[in-house]
């Protein structure tokens, strides 16, 4: 006759180091099933399943923590496609303890055992006393970080958790992490310290688990102090995870609180914010708004510094000085979308004493916004915005009746009837300057080489714009050179308006500003 029986290994199946192993510090899952027969006689027990069984036959009683005591038999491959078969004589009254488990350590899976012989096998589940503990927690923006041990990189940090875990019963535990994350675990004995990661350490994995997660499996014993760290495989990932720990009794965890301070920024590029040509950009004569901020920490140690703001943001550390002529010097880190939203985040070892620059712009050029800095770190950052240069200048006129009309490459070109201004104007100082509007009206500019022709308003055009200023208002963002003289010619999208308006000229030069 033939009997069946199906069950698995799973996670939560109790572990033993299994006899005949060839190696040290591993452990296996297993299946503990009373078997008994009704008819004496020779029967034969054989395993079928996708992983590498291995099986063991014990008289009466099977104790895990002696696994040698009371074998009757085992085997590995006498069955197909390695498969375990158990063939000998059983008789009836008599209690046998079957336990299937693996040839490689810690493997989960599911199995069948197919039992023949000259009458029925009765097959019975033998629970084992395990319990499974759970526990959630996250790694943030607000987490500590640190350079993890065997990490395959230079200058790369991590956040982690530090959980301290405590047993009542002595046994084998695992411990295995569950996330979207590509988590990595370690486990230390009574105190980890994140400057030296690599002492007190007892053992670590990163994938013995399903989908890149990591499966911690040893002997926990009471009145020991042990910390679980919990990081993950590439850095400066954050995520939520949940741990499972199973084993002969309970395990309790308990966050490990790490002194972390935050530290917050507020500010904005506007049009009034210096401009410059930042470095990696892929485009020619685009121009960026920036704001460069001196940060200061008391408490050596990593540190990250992430944006959020609407814009998509661009943020580079500087050492000591910052030179916007010349912005690859000095350049310690620079980040785009490390951060979550395309905002950076900066992660990297400050020290007090040190100067720091901190230079927000943005991906996109002449982009303005807010934003805020949220820094992460074992003391405290100042934040000093650097004041730069920059000067303003302002002229402020109307379009009125009396105004000059023209035909303009923007409005209706069959039409003449648009009011318009123009203005001379000259910079002290060969730079970078942005030339904006402001208006009630929706106004339309144009920048002209030296003179404007009103019968020929093509020639010696530069730039033309409509509302790039944002509220239907013009604006230049443009190299000017202190030996030329420029016209700029200020009219309108709609026909016939009148009104007064503002012109206001920013950067790194005083501006001469005439109406003509």
């Amino acid at each position: 006759m033939e009997s069946n029986y199906s069950s698995a290994l799973t996670i939560s199946s109790p572990l033993y180091v299994r006899p005949g192993n060839p190696w040290d510090n591993v452990f296996f899952f297993y299946k503990a099933i009373q078997i008994r027969v009704g008819i004496p006689g020779t029967y034969s027990i054989s395993s079928k399943s996708t992983i590498n069984t291995h099986g063991y036959i014990y008289n009466n009683t099977f104790n895990s923590s002696f696994p040698g005591e009371h074998l009757l038999q085992e085997d590995e491959d006498a069955g197909d496609n390695e498969q375990f078969m158990l063939t000998m004589i059983l008789t009836p009254f008599m209690n046998y303890i079957l336990v299937v488990t693996t040839y490689w350590a810690t493997t989960i899976g599911e199995f069948a055992i197919i039992a023949t012989g000259p009458g029925p096998i009765t097959c019975s589940s033998i629970n084992v006393s395990h319990m499974e503990s759970n526990y959630s927690s996250a790694l943030t923006i607000s987490s500590p970080l640190y350079v993890r041990p065997g990490n395959p990189w230079i200058n790369h940090v991590f956040f982690y958790n530090a959980i301290q875990i405590r047993v009542g019963i002595p046994g084998i535990y695992s411990i295995i992490s569950k996330s979207t994350m590509d988590t990595h675990g370690y486990i230390y004995n009574n105190t980890f310290n994140s400057s030296f990661p690599g002492e007190h350490l007892l053992q670590e994995d990163e994938d013995a688990g399903d989908n890149e997660q990591f499966m911690l499996t040893m002997i926990l014993t009471p009145f020991m102090n042990y910390i679980l760290v919990v990081t993950t495989y590439w850095a400066t990932t954050i995520g939520e995870y949940s741990i499972i720990a199973t084993g002969p009794g309970p395990i309790t965890c308990s966050s490990i609180n790490v002194s972390y301070m935050e530290s917050n920024y507020s500010s904005a590029l506007t049009i009034s914010s210096p401009l410059y040509v930042r470095p990696g950009n892929p485009w020619d004569n685009v121009f960026f708004f920036y704001k460069a901020i001196q940060i200061r920490v008391g408490i050596p140690g990593i540190y990250s510094i992430i944006s959020k703001s609407t814009m998509d943001t661009h943020g580079y550390i500087y050492n000591n000085t910052f030179n916007s002529s010349f912005p690859g010097e000095h350049l310690l880190q620079e980040d785009e979308d490390a951060g979550d939203n395309e905002q950076f985040m900066l992660t990297m070892i400050l020290t007090p004493f040190m100067n720091y620059i901190l230079v927000v712009t943005t991906y996109w050029a002449s982009t303005i916004g807010e934003f805020a800095i949220i820094a992460a770190g074992p003391g405290p950052i100042s934040f000093l915005p650097v004041n730069s240069t920059n000067v303003q200048s302002k002229y402020s006129t109307a379009l009125t009746q009396s105004s000059a009309k023209f035909r303009h490459s923007l409005g209706d070109t069959q039409r003449s009837n648009y009011y318009y201004q123009a203005i001379r104007i000259s910079v002290s100082m060969s730079s970078v300057y942005t030339i904006s509007c402001n208006s009630t009206f929706d106004t339309i500019g144009y920048l002209y080489n030296n003179t404007f022709n009103v019968i020929y308003p093509s020639a010696n055009l530069i730039i033309a714009d409509d509302e790039s200023g944002g509220n239907s208002q013009f604006m230049f963002i443009i190299m000017l050179n202190s030996l030329l003289n420029y016209t700029l010619v200020v009219t309108t999208y709609e026909q016939n308006i009148i009104g007064s308006f503002t012109i206001v000229i920013v950067g790194a030069g005083v501006v001469n500003i005439v109406g003509l």
